[in-house]
């Protein structure tokens, strides 16, 4: 029996109860339906000490009860004005994201006014609630705030113990459910658990128009590379490639070299780097575990450190968000970018890391035992899938093809043109452009940074797909038939990973329903520390919480408008000058990136963790496993050599270079060479 049956009939179980789920969420109802009944919308989760937001839906023809578009009501005694606007359902069945409550609803097709209040939540309490004649009376028990950090506990650890990971997320988010609704609706509340992962969790990110973008984006890049595959582009650019990895080290170089030439957009380089160059891995004996880390290290790291790329936007967003309140600064949030680059500390340790790596042969730790095991020809690394694939040669060119450059470089290089003038489409300013006050560089960064990066995505995966089916039919190398079958070979292979990307961000989800990041984040922001070593801390904070969730977005988006007022509070009250708390500002800005890059660069929960495994063929839980002690020691170096000098005013010109040697030593005295070890004869 296949080692990996277990993990895919849970995929298959899974898979199954939510379409079953989602054909009949209509019955179950999120949020009732347009009744001559006044209803209020509880949150689904509560959690200790936080503010929530409850709704409240009034019919249509209750309108005489508003005053100018106001209603007025009575929470647990105090008499409260409201704002109220009118909805109008589009559907009579769907995921309302961003809404009054998270989940399926039915709604009915007649129209309802909806508004909203807030009330804190902290010991068990009844609430009571008046409007107008309706008399409405709920029990409320808050989860205690620290039973937050259970779901992703479970899932790490259950991943590492059972080394399964689809399993691990459900049961995460089966405990982290379990416990709030233990408290919201007792026993049964546990028993309908893990029908509330699938019909909440799972279908609402499923449904997320973002999240769905990906998916789909993702499918379209596996039926591009298979089209390629099928048509000999892929061998003729392993060929083409090949002439420049002649050996392990050389073939690590130019994985490493095109993912920085990939550097626009994280998912992008993921998932062109690692199926192009897995094979001429595997040829070069190179384990599957080590181009996974030099995918994922040449992911995210390097997208945080260039300016012209499909984050700009959110990240400008982030740091504004941290600023706005600080009347003193007048800076723009993408001049404070460029400004924190030279604090970048980790992601730049990290490309330093990889290519001391690379370049002494060098590795230590799990890594370097996967590496021996590659190069002897024990390569434990290919999973169940990977043979099955070798044995049914899905992927393999049709018989006869004469493998041709140009349709592997055509398809390829219009998916990457495409997505560079689709960002360039959507974010497309005319009176920005025409500004001669503004450089050309600062124009662009803008308008990528502003740019619909997902249509972007879709667009040019669609335009590739396309163009290789069209190449290929009029070079008479497949009918239409046979590149629509391969075409859907190649997103069949992703399946598998692509379902564990959703588990992870119904995690994810939860974790943020349950306020983890926040308790964490809250634990150490209110102790009383000095500026210089507050960087440090922060970068440690990020770290944690984003290895944790797996979401270094999510935690720039918290941590953003917490640790930037609070750098600027300390600066002001130990006496700095203007010039030198905005030196700190720039530090703490660049310390929250840095920090969630390195924690999502070793969470088994992070998006770009999976898609460097689904493109390189590798075990996830290995890829974790040996790219995790790496991640460790370039944060460690640069938080100790390069962050805490910082704070206190050592400059990035003495800190780096000495980070960059400290790098070099340690892997020069710790690190071995998998080539020094004798392949034993046959």
């Amino acid at each position: 029996m296949s080692t990996n049956f277990l993990p895919n009939y849970i995929t298959t179980l899974l898979v199954a109860l939510t379409c079953v789920l989602s054909s009949t969420a209509m019955f179950a109802g999120g949020g009732g339906d347009a009744s001559s009944e006044i209803e209020l919308i509880w949150p689904g989760v509560i959690m200790s000490g936080f503010d929530y937001e409850i709704g409240v839906r009034l019919p249509a023809e209750q309108g005489e009860k508003l005053i100018n578009g106001k209603l007025q009501i009575n929470v647990n005694g105090s008499t409260q004005t409201i704002d109220i606007e009118r909805f109008r359902p589009s559907s009579t069945l769907g995921i309302r994201k961003g809404d009054l409550f998270k989940g399926w609803g039915y709604y009915g097709e007649e129209e309802f006014y909806e508004g909203k209040f807030e009330i804190y939540f902290d010991d068990p309490q009844i609430v009571n609630i008046k409007i107008g004649e309706a008399s409405f009376e709920k029990p409320i028990h808050p989860v205690p705030i620290w039973l937050s950090i259970l779901p992703p506990l479970i899932a790490i650890l259950m991943a590492m113990i059972l080394k399964e990971v689809i399993s691990s997320l459900f049961m995460g988010m089966f405990v982290g459910v379990a416990v709030t609704s233990a408290y919201s609706d007792g026993f049964m509340g546990v028993l309908s658990s893990p029908l509330t992962v699938l019909d909440t969790y799972i279908m609402y990110e499923v449904f997320d128009l973002e999240r769905a973008q990906i998916l789909v984006f993702s499918f379209l890049i596996g039926a591009t590379i298979c089209l390629v595959a099928k048509s000999a582009g892929m061998r003729a650019m392993i060929n083409t490639l090949a002439k420049y990895a002649k050996n392990a080290k050389s073939t690590q170089l130019t994985t490493a070299l095109m993912g920085v030439a990939v550097y626009f957009d994280d998912y992008t380089n993921c998932l062109i780097t690692g199926n192009t160059m897995r094979r001429i891995g595997d040829n070069m004996k190179v384990s599957r575990e080590k181009m996974a880390y030099i995918v994922n290290v040449t992911s995210s790291p390097i997208v945080i450190l260039t300016i012209i790329t499909t984050w700009v936007g959110f990240l400008i967003t982030c740091i504004d968000d941290g600023t706005n309140g600080i009347e003193a600064i007048d800076e723009t949030g993408y001049s404070i970018l460029i400004s924190s680059l030279s604090y970048m500390f980790y992601p730049i340790i990290a490309i330093i890391f990889l290519f001391v790596i690379i370049l002494s042969g060098r590795d230590f730790g799990p890594m370097y035992h996967a590496e021996v095991k590659a190069r002897t020809g024990i390569d434990e690394s290919k999973t169940d899938e990977d043979e099955e694939e070798d044995e049914q040669d899905d992927m393999a060119p049709i018989p006869g093809v004469k493998p041709k450059l140009f349709n592997a470089a055509i398809p390829i290089g219009t998916m990457v043109l495409g997505i560079i003038i689709g960002m360039l489409y959507t974010g497309w300013d005319a009176e920005l452009w025409n500004d001669p006050s503004i450089g050309t560089v600062s124009k662009l960064s803008t308008i990528i940074g502003q740019s619909n990066s997902y249509v972007a995505l879709l667009w040019a995966c669609l335009a590739s797909t396309g163009i290789a089916i069209l190449m290929y039919i009029g070079q008479g190398i497949m009918t239409l038939a046979e590149a629509i079958g391969a075409a859907f070979t190649g997103q069949r292979l992703f399946y598998d990973a692509l379902v564990m990307l959703v588990m992870a961000w119904a995690l994810s989800g939860l974790v943020a329903d349950m306020h983890t990041a926040e308790y964490i984040s809250g634990l150490l922001l209110q102790m009383n520390l000095s500026y210089t070593v507050f960087p440090a801390i922060v970068f440690l904070l990020c770290a944690v919480i984003a290895f944790s969730t797996g979401s270094s977005w999510g935690v720039m988006a918290l941590l953003h408008p917490l640790a930037t007022p609070a750098m600027w509070t300390l600066c002001i009250d130990a006496g700095l000058s203007h010039e030198e708390s905005m030196e700190m500002v720039y530090n703490v800005v660049a310390c929250v990136f840095a920090g969630a890059i390195c924690g999502e660069n070793a969470s088994p929960l992070a998006d770009t963790m999976i898609l460097s495994t689904m493109s390189s063929k590798c075990n996830h839980i290995e890829h974790v496993r040996t790219m995790a002690p790496y991640t460790f020691t370039a944060g460690i170096i640069a938080c100790v050599l390069g962050v805490l000098p910082a704070g206190f005013g050592v400059p990035f010109y003495i800190t780096l270079p000495i980070s960059g040697l400290a790098v070099y030593a340690f892997i020069r005295f710790v690190g071995k060479k998998a080539d020094d070890v004798p392949v034993p004869v046959e």
